[in-house]
C-alpha cells in the first residue's frame, strides 16, 4: 500500500508444507520503501520464519536495505547490505533461512551463483540513465557465509560442502547490465557477470555468466 506520494509498504505472509519432508514453515515479511525530497531512494526487507522442517526446529531471518542516490546527467550510485540467517544455537536448528518466490532473486547478483540464504551481501551499484528508456549498470558484490555452521547453498539447489572450520569468503561479482523498455509491452534485459569464488567453494575458477531476458507485458 502507498503512504502518501513518497513511500509505500508491502507485507505478506506465506506458508510452506511438504507432507513428504514434515515441512511445516510460515514467513512473514515487510518491505518499506520511499523516496526523499533530494532524489535519495530507500528500501528495508525483513523476513521472520518459524516452523519445523523435519526433526530440525525453524527460526530464521533475512535482512536487506538499500540506498539509491540520482546524480546529474542521469548517473546514479547506491550500496547495499543483504544478510539470510537462521538460528543455530542448538544441534535441532536449522541453520539457514529458506528464500521465498517474491525475494529469492531480488538481490545477490545477476549470475544466480548463491542463494539467500546462509549469506551476506554487500553490494555498490552504479548506473547511467540514458534516457527515459535505457539504462546501463555495473553492479559488484562481495559474498560470504553468515555461519559457517551451515553449507553454501548455490543457485539451482546445487550445495557445496565445506568443512566447519574453512572460511566464510564465498566469492566476488561483477555484473554489466542494460535495461531498456522497446514499447508498453516490450522490455530487455541483457549482460554479463563475472564471479570468482574464494575459499567456501571447491572451485576456484571464475564463472562467466551472459543473458537475455526479453518481458512481454499484456
Amino acid at each position: 500500500s502507498a503512504i502518501g506520494r513518497e513511500q509505500a509498504i508491502e507485507a505478506y505472509v506465506l506458508r510452506r508444507g511438504e507432507g513428504s519432508t514434515d515441512l511445516e514453515e510460515l514467513t512473514f515479511a515487510l518491505r518499506w520503501s520511499g523516496q526523499t525530497s533530494n532524489g535519495l531512494e530507500w528500501s528495508a526487507f525483513g523476513a521472520l520464519q518459524d516452523g519445523d522442517d523435519g526433526t530440525l526446529e525453524i527460526l530464521s531471518h533475512a535482512i536487506a536495505l538499500t540506498l539509491r542516490k540520482k546524480l546529474d546527467y542521469g548517473h546514479g550510485v547506491g550500496v547495499e547490505f543483504a544478510l539470510a540467517k537462521g538460528n543455530d544455537d542448538g544441534p535441532n536448528d536449522r541453520k539457514r533461512y529458506n528464500p521465498v518466490y517474491i525475494d529469492q532473486h531480488k538481490f545477490n547478483g545477476r549470475a544466480d551463483i548463491v542463494a539467500f540464504s546462509n549469506l551476506i551481501d554487500f553490494a555498490v551499484m552504479y548506473w547511467l540513465d540514458w534516457n527515459e528508456r535505457w539504462s546501463f549498470h555495473i553492479d559488484g558484490h562481495s559474498f560470504s557465509r553468515q555461519s559457517n555452521h551451515d553449507n553454501v547453498y548455490l543457485g539451482h539447489g546445487v550445495e557445496a560442502v565445506t568443512p566447519a572450520s574453512s572460511s566464510n569468503a564465498i566469492g566476488y561479482e561483477f555484473d554489466v547490465f542494460c535495461e531498456g523498455i522497446i514499447s508498453d509491452h516490450l522490455s530487455l534485459d541483457f549482460g554479463g557477470a563475472i564471479f570468482s569464488p574464494l575459499a567456501s567453494l571447491p572451485s576456484d575458477d571464475e564463472q562467466l555468466s551472459l543473458y537475455l531476458q526479453i518481458v512481454f507485458n499484456f
